[in-house]
């Protein structure tokens, strides 16, 4: 276990060969059951992936975890769940797309505007229509 953000009491365990998970505890809240945390996935592959579960303005701490592994400039595959309403949930998967992806990546300029979109969204925390740019 190595603790990333002592502030937050974020920290990163390996619990499988290059599997990560990022866990930030939550203060008590009447809200929510006792020890309540969100967790982040890394796997730590040639092909680095990031399943990001946690609300925006817990990026920042997901970011400095994930740098006691690997760049997260480094990250291939990126999946993102955001909250569009009550019970409603939107994934966004950004994907860094090169000359050796699969034409079904999608390398053309909407796909890439539509990544762009869906990050600034994520990390801005601002509204993101993913498809109409």
């Amino acid at each position: 276990m190595t603790v990333t953000n002592r502030e937050s009491g974020t920290q990163i365990d390996e619990i499988a060969a290059q599997l990560f998970r990022i866990s930030t505890p939550i203060a008590p809240n009447p809200q929510l059951p006792p020890g309540f945390s969100f967790n982040q996935f890394l796997i730590a592959a040639e092909q680095p992936l990031l399943f990001h579960t946690g609300p925006r303005r817990m990026f920042p701490l997901v970011q400095e975890a994930v740098r006691h592994v690997l760049p997260p400039e480094s990250l291939h595959l990126a999946y993102l769940f955001r909250r569009s309403g009550v019970g409603q949930w939107t994934l966004y998967l950004l994907s860094a797309a090169d000359s050796r992806a699969s034409r079904m990546v999608g390398l053309g300029k909407d796909s890439y505007l539509n990544r762009a979109v869906a990050i600034f969204g994520h990390v801005a925390q601002a509204p993101a229509v993913a498809g109409r740019h």
